[in-house]
């Protein structure tokens, strides 16, 4: 499948949940084999074949997005068998630790503030812990590369560490939390979180290892919006946010970034002040009365008074008027 087929293709809204709970344990690990197969799967003793738990969620895009979760006994994983193994794997170890190794070159990996990206055609193996666990995606490499805007793994090695910061810090929190709510989640929201946690780690790669070229495809765009949706809802306190400071965080200029929302209908203004006041309501209906002050400061406006403008301007009545009237049961008020 070319780059240009992988942009330009639809884009269903369903997933592919597979968990090795579902069969006994005496099954789990030639289950888990049989969903990998570019990958050799060797468990090195027969408790860890026995105890291996396993999520998969395949966001069922032409490209073939995948968010999963492990938590196995000793296992070693040989990548690099096939050609066809055309992507990148990046993984946030949670527990445990793994040792992975090329030729001479061998890289732990922990649990802290280092994230790792596998090259899956290059040879690797990696041999885990008796108690590790890690959440990763496994991302296309092509349209990866596209974004990015040059290869990051083009040196010597076949696995990189790189920093959990910026938009890969915001991944990896959004995949921890996509895991422990995964039940709670519709699957049009689950899929939103995998491809919005894809479009963080690839222009967060983008952030540490690209260049500042834009790309103009469907999928590029969607991947800018939810970046930076997420950003803004992450950092909407910081009243210096702007759409200035946000595209420098993602790797895109400003007027990507633009006609990225206008894809959507919508602008980076409205959507930045939106998020401001749907916190704002949040924080006007907790039955803990804070200072209007302090909301205002909480969810990004430098004084109390532009708050109370654009609330107003926004929901017809002042914050203080909200917060007499949610708290006298009128609800209904929320748009």
């Amino acid at each position: 499948m070319t780059t240009e087929s992988v942009f330009d293709a639809p884009l269903p809204a369903f997933i592919d949940r597979r968990s090795t709970l579902t069969v006994s344990p005496s099954e789990r690990f030639d289950q888990w084999r049989a969903w990998h197969p570019t990958v050799e799967l060797n468990p090195l003793t027969k408790s860890a074949a026995r105890g291996l738990e396993a999520q998969v969620l395949r966001y069922r895009l032409p490209d073939g997005t995948v968010f999963g979760f492990t938590r196995s006994g000793e296992i070693e994983s040989r990548f690099g068998r096939l050609s066809s193994a055309n992507y990148f794997l990046f993984s946030a170890v949670m527990s445990g630790g793994a040792i992975s190794s090329a030729g001479k070159h061998e890289l732990p990996m922990r649990p802290g503030n280092r994230l790792y990206l596998i090259d899956g055609r290059r040879p690797l193996r990696t041999r885990g812990s008796a108690d590790l666990s890690h959440v990763y995606l496994v991302l296309p490499r092509e349209p990866a590369i596209e974004v990015i805007t040059r290869d990051p793994l083009s040196g010597p090695h076949a696995v990189l560490g790189v920093e959990s910061r910026g938009l890969l810090a915001i991944a990896f929190a959004q995949l921890q939390a996509l895991l422990h709510h995964l039940k709670d989640l519709s699957e049009p929201a689950v899929a939103e979180v995998i491809r919005s946690a894809a479009g963080l780690v690839t222009f967060g790669l983008k952030q540490q290892f690209g260049g500042t070229s834009d790309v103009d495809r469907p999928v590029a765009y969607e991947m800018v919006y939810l970046s930076a949706r997420r950003m803004m809802e992450t950092y909407c306190g910081n009243p210096q946010l702007t759409a200035s400071s946000i595209a420098v965080a993602i790797g895109c200029s400003r007027a990507h970034l633009y006609r990225a929302f206008a894809t959507q209908g919508l602008s980076v203004a409205e959507v930045l002040r939106d998020i401001r006041l749907q916190k704002a309501q949040a924080l006007l209906e907790d039955p803990r009365p804070r200072p209007l002050g302090q909301i205002a400061a909480h969810v990004g406006f430098s004084d109390p008074s532009s708050f109370s403008r654009v609330f107003r301007a926004a929901f017809g009545m002042t914050p203080r008027q909200w917060r007499q009237l949610t708290r006298s049961g009128a609800s209904s008020l929320r748009r």
